[in-house]
């Protein structure tokens, strides 16, 4: 069935093989090759079988090679109910290489959608990734992100000791902006 599919209709097999995930084990070695190098090059629209295709074992390589080379929009047309790991390392990774601060602020608005799916050391990743980047500490959205972070899933004390290790002082709880208070 999948020899005979044109490439643009192999998202159609990709959920067949998530109905019937045994069925792997009956398919040609030739078809399973097509189905691999299918997933490497996974097109934006096929993103909504993501989560499937990183935890299906025989695509899973594949289809984490695909994520180290995804846009931001590539990632935001995926459907998660909770977003894979690999998905938010990507998008972590993208935004704190930010360029610009066009790019910072849209990767912190995409971060602050993931941020509830985040694990503690993914967390931790962005305040330190974000410290080294003048674009993202320049950007207006780095505020709103580091709010959606204080989440709980790292002690507060432990989130504002990370902000000040990291040069974020401004972005301690509690931090007023008394330098900038005028006398009168």
């Amino acid at each position: 069935m999948a020899r005979e599919m044109e490439d643009s209709d192999l998202d159609r097999f990709i959920r067949f093989l998530e109905g019937f995930p045994d069925s792997w084990t009956h398919l040609d070695e030739d078809v399973k090759q097509r189905l691999n190098e299918f997933v490497k090059k996974l097109p934006v629209a096929s993103f909504i079988d993501l989560d499937f295709l990183l935890e299906y074992q025989p695509l899973s390589g594949s289809a984490n090679y695909r994520v180290k080379f995804a846009t931001r929009a590539d990632l935001k047309a995926g459907a998660y109910f909770i977003a894979p790991r690999q998905v938010i390392d990507r998008a972590i990774e993208l935004y704190v290489k930010s360029n610009s601060f066009d790019n910072a602020n849209a990767g912190g608005k995409h971060l602050i959608d993931l941020a509830s799916d985040m694990s503690s050391d993914q967390i931790r990743s962005i305040i330190k990734g974000a410290a080294n980047n003048d674009e993202v500490t320049g950007s207006f959205g780095l505020a709103g992100l580091i709010a959606k972070l204080r989440n709980g899933k790292i002690p507060d004390a432990e989130f504002d000791s990370m902000l000040l290790e990291h040069g974020l002082d401004k972005y301690v709880a509690g931090a007023s902006d008394a330098e900038f208070d005028l006398p009168f």
